[in-house]
């Protein structure tokens, strides 16, 4: 089912469509269940502010429990909360498949950044990049553009996190990302 899903997304889906609001409902699935997926890990409380950091078009926010504040950033300044996330105070950060985004250099200042603004728990989703996730890649004809958007592999990730922060949970999802929770 995953690779069906995955190889229908991409051969219909216009450039500026979103995954999440897909006519394909196995897209619509797959996507959604990792935010579902995300939350539920976090194991949020009434009265904590998240910060959706990378939020994109903040698709998070549709699945946090009443009672939690939401507060989405994104490089992208008309997608964004905030101009500078570090304006913000969250109890917990969501950062579902940005990490790899980032140099190495550039996520530790953002872990001490994250510290410095009391964050208590971080959610992080990664894109896993096995033999299975590179063949579906190719197939979808993004091979090339998908390895130049990833600045830092998933493992490299994890040894940043392992040694600056307290693993409290992991989950996978469907083999394609690697979720955990982290304390800070």
């Amino acid at each position: 089912m995953l690779f069906i899903t995955i190889v229908l997304m991409d051969f219909y889906m216009p450039v500026n469509e979103m995954p999440y609001d897909h006519w394909n409902p196995l897209v619509r699935f797959y996507f959604n269940g990792i935010l579902k997926k995300a939350v539920k890990l976090a194991d949020l409380k009434t009265g904590e502010t998240v910060l959706d950091f990378g939020c994109e078009s903040q698709q998070l926010k549709k699945f946090i429990p009443k009672g939690v504040k939401y507060v989405g950033f994104d490089i992208v300044p008309g997608n964004s909360d905030l101009k500078d996330y570090r304006q913000a105070r969250p109890n917990v950060v969501f950062a579902l498949s940005v990490l790899e985004h980032l140099e190495e250099k550039e996520l530790e200042y953002t872990l001490n950044d994250f510290k410095q603004m009391g964050v208590k728990k971080l959610v992080v989703s990664l894109p896993t990049e096995h033999f299975i996730s590179k063949i579906l890649a190719w197939l979808h004809g993004f091979s090339e553009e998908h390895e130049d958007e990833h600045k830092t592999n998933w493992k490299s990730v994890y040894k940043i996190l392992s040694s600056r922060l307290k693993q409290e949970k992991t989950a996978g999802f469907y083999t394609m990302q690697k979720m955990s929770v982290w304390a800070l």
